[in-house]
């Protein structure tokens, strides 16, 4: 199923972007983003360090409800656009609020979900058959009938993220999602997520938790006021530079005892858990 026409974005890349609030400070700073179909991103690093500005600028919020100057080259499967060209492709990004109530519009979550496809004119037998479908890989069915008003943390991020990959948006953003939910819906909404990525999809994350997040991602991208510190793949990320990874990233504390362990003996700190860092110091006669 796809609702967007403009739906075959194969790459976006944004080259020596700039996103400026006024003229004395940059949210962003001559930073250079390559985003590919089939693939997910993490975006952390520092408070205002320019991440959820890109996501903004991304759903078309920059400029439109946050007044800014951007500069830079964007290019669009390879070839460049202009920024009111690529205004075009907005239906095509997905986005998720922090606080995922501020973007329920039904009354119950039936209306809700239907809210979307009754926009674009989608006839009532399609919407109940997406309804269903939707509510079903996400595991809410149950909730169909209830009033969003009466809906846990949990339950309204599940709700939201549903109202939005109902759209099937080839790009999906995510600004901290998981900022106000405990341990078991952060995980309900995790593997929600999860079972949206596949090679047509392209998800962006805006989080400070690399626990939650390192099983959803290919690519983790670090950045500190406006500028890209880092950029390498999920696999290599332990092999990155300790006092970035220390100074920027919420680690896990296993990466936080493990790491400088494996560094101070020489050793690749290849490990996820401690039954795998213990595995690897046995192996490598270290006790």
């Amino acid at each position: 199923m796809s609702t967007y026409s403009k739906s075959s974005i194969k790459s976006l890349e944004l080259r020596d972007f700039s996103i400026s609030y006024s003229k004395h400070s940059n949210a962003i700073s001559n930073a250079h983003f390559t985003f590919l179909q089939g693939k997910s991103y993490l975006l952390t690093g520092t408070t205002a360090s320019g991440k959820s500005s890109l996501l903004r600028f991304l759903k078309g919020f920059i400029p439109l409800f946050y007044p800014a100057t951007i500069t830079g080259e964007i290019l669009l499967n390879g070839s460049q656009i202009s920024i009111e060209e690529f205004w075009e492709y907005q239906g095509c990004f997905g986005f998720l609020f922090q606080d995922p109530a501020l973007q329920t519009v039904g009354s119950t979550v039936e209306k809700d979900l239907a809210f979307g496809l009754e926009n674009k004119g989608f006839p009532s037998s399609h919407i109940q058959n997406r309804i269903m479908e939707i509510s079903q890989e996400l595991g809410i069915e149950e909730l169909l009938e209830r009033k969003t008003s009466t809906l846990s943390g949990g339950e309204i991020s599940l709700v939201s993220l549903a109202s939005i990959l109902i759209l099937n948006p080839p790009f999906l953003l995510l600004d901290e999602f998981a900022a106000f939910l405990d341990y078991p819906a952060r995980k309900k909404v995790l593997r929600a997520i999860k079972s949206h990525q596949d090679e047509k999809h392209t998800v962006v994350i805006v989080s400070h938790q690399l626990e939650d997040t390192l099983d959803l991602v290919d690519e983790i991208i670090v950045m500190d006021k406006g500028e890209i510190v880092l950029h390498t793949a999920r696999t290599q990320i332990l092999e990155a530079n300790y006092s970035i990874l220390q100074n920027y990233l919420n680690l896990p504390e296993i990466f936080r005892l493990g790491i400088p362990l494996c560094e101070k003996q020489g050793v690749k700190p290849v490990f996820r858990s401690a039954k795998e860092l213990y595995s690897l110091l046995r192996r490598e006669n270290i006790e």
